[in-house]
């Protein structure tokens, strides 16, 4: 296991060297971000930043403003493409939180770029799903789905969202949405399934939803053919 004392580093396209203790490497990056004056040279230590911490190679007990720091970066969009990336990063290491900070300030940036919108909501969903806060994830994954329907894994995060919050008939048809918009991509379908074992009763409780559920099968084999 890594001591404070342990040496890391990193070499820059310039040739630049940055070397330090475990313990002092942070700092270093930080203060390098500060003084590099392109956005594409902060965007790479930005994110050798987030991989460092995230790898636990860190001496532990930081808590950076990840929002705060991408305002380095001058341009916009390629400010919410680096958080985009340090979501991604977050995900990876289960810091959903810092996942969903990034994710909501890259949807703010992101108003003219519609993919950018829909996949930091999504995002945003997801990660808020795994910190057990429905509401949220349904807030989000619904603000994904007004940018674009047609893609299906925000409906199939809505139907976590849902499913977190008790609304099992809800939940139940997101999923279906989500295996008839794009029926090569099974992951929505195999929840169902799990869902409808848990609760066989749903069907009964909700007659319209067996002809749904009909529908999906129908997507779903017509795509295996």
């Amino acid at each position: 296991m890594a001591n404070n004392d342990s040496r890391y580093g990193i070499i820059l396209r310039d040739g630049t060297v940055i070397v330090a203790t475990r313990k002092a490497f942070p700092n270093r990056l930080r203060a390098f971000i500060r003084t590099r004056d392109n956005d594409e040279e902060r965007c790479g230590l930005i994110l050798e930043l987030a991989a460092f911490i995230c790898s636990g190679a860190s001496a532990g007990g930081e808590r950076e403003d990840w929002v705060m720091l991408t305002t380095a970066i001058r341009d916009p969009q390629r400010r919410a493409m680096l958080l985009m990336q340090l979501g991604a990063s977050f995900e990876k290491a289960n810091a959903f939180g810092e996942a969903a900070k990034v994710y909501g300030e890259a949807a703010r940036l992101s108003s003219d770029d519609p993919d950018v919108r829909y996949f930091a909501q999504n995002n945003r969903g997801y990660s808020l799903n795994q910190l057990g806060d429905y509401a949220g994830g349904e807030r989000h994954c619904r603000e994904a789905l007004l940018v674009d329907p047609s893609r299906p894994n925000a409906h199939k995060n809505l139907g976590l969202a849902l499913q977190g919050q008790g609304r099992l008939v809800e939940a139940a048809r997101a999923f279906i949405q989500a295996a008839v918009t794009c029926p090569r991509d099974t992951r929505a379908y195999r929840l169902l399934e799990q869902l409808l074992a848990r609760h066989a009763f749903l069907c009964a409780d909700a007659p319209t939803l067996a002809e749904d559920l009909l529908r999906c099968r129908a997507a779903m084999e017509g795509h295996a053919m």
